[in-house]
């Protein structure tokens, strides 16, 4: 199957995450800015920063008021929120390039449910494991626990067997009773990072 084919598999598996079950080829270069953004693992004490995360004048700052967040994106996201504004059904904010594909979804739990931090860290690693693999486009890799801000949150790495496919990342990430997942898809590392690492909620 032709690569670009590979790709859309991929994509669409990576856009289709909710909560359990929850063009440009050209590398883009994003200088260094001083900013800091905390990622360890749950139960790590004290946090310690990462390098600072990287930008790239070429992106934008999108914040989306009613979804909480703000993250580095391409270009301008297509959204797509439920007609009837049930926050507990999924919101959508999607880039896709030739090669790249970014993605931010979020969803409330019921708002009779208040989970404490360890039912929270047991449903992030429900979503984890709930992940599968699809066989000839790519394979689960690693996962690791972290938190952000406070905040349990699981990221995914999905891996090809073929070198020139796009490899990608899921983060899962709860904040109270919302459910954030960040997907992305491309060959370069350095715009995934960029990604992930700008997300900030509010």
């Amino acid at each position: 199957m032709p690569k670009r084919n590979n790709i859309l598999v991929i994509g669409a598996v990576l856009f289709g995450l909710a909560y359990y079950g929850a063009s440009n080829n050209r590398q883009i270069y994003l200088p260094r800015q001083p900013q800091v953004q905390y990622l360890v693992p749950v139960g790590t004490a004290p946090p310690m920063p990462v390098a600072p995360m990287a930008t790239s004048s070429g992106w934008m700052n999108f914040q989306s008021p009613q979804g909480r967040f703000s993250v580095l994106l391409p270009q301008l996201p297509i959204q797509k929120t439920p007609q009837n504004n049930n926050s507990r059904l999924s919101h959508s904010y999607t880039v896709s390039t030739h090669y790249e594909s970014y993605s931010v979804t979020y969803q409330d739990l019921p708002e009779r449910f208040i989970p404490d931090m360890n039912e929270k860290r047991s449903m992030i690693n429900d979503m984890g494991n709930s992940m599968k693999g699809a066989p000839g486009y790519y394979s689960v890799g690693a996962k690791r626990n972290f938190a952000l801000g406070g905040h349990p949150g699981i990221e995914i790495n999905l891996e090809s067997p073929d070198s020139d496919i796009s490899r990608g990342k899921i983060w899962h990430l709860m904040v109270e009773r919302r459910v954030y997942t960040l997907s992305v898809i491309t060959p370069y590392p350095e715009n995934a990072e960029a990604f992930l690492r700008s997300f900030r909620f509010y």
